[in-house]
């Protein structure tokens, strides 16, 4: 069992699924949902920003309240720009033929499983 701040079958951003599926055939690793967060902010606050310098870009970052097409979900920043309401749920180990290097693959923990 692992914690994962993201997975491809319980976020609400379905198209973020969909194009990754479609660009990469998978939409399941974690760093990559985080990567594409990351630079969603970053184009928003460029879109915003009055002027194309590091001290416009950063007070843009600063204003930025809320980002709404994440592939977590929505993202905001508290004062101190952390974000807020980071997701987060356990996976767990099930058996998958289709993966062909390990027959294996990560999905959100049942609710019925036991502790």
């Amino acid at each position: 069992m692992i914690y994962a701040p993201y997975h491809h079958e319980t976020t609400d951003n379905k198209r973020y699924v969909e194009e990754a599926l479609k660009l990469w055939g998978d939409a399941s690793p974690n760093r990559t949902a985080a990567a594409y967060d990351a630079a969603w902010v970053l184009v928003k606050a460029l879109l915003n920003a009055k002027k194309m310098n590091r001290v416009e870009l950063k007070e843009s970052l600063n204003d930025l309240e809320k980002v709404t097409d994440g592939a977590t979900g929505v993202i905001t920043f508290d004062e101190k720009g952390n974000r807020n309401n980071l997701p987060g749920l356990l996976l767990e180990v099930e058996a998958d033929i289709r993966h062909q290097k390990t027959g294996l693959k990560f999905v959100p923990l049942s609710e019925n499983a036991s502790p």
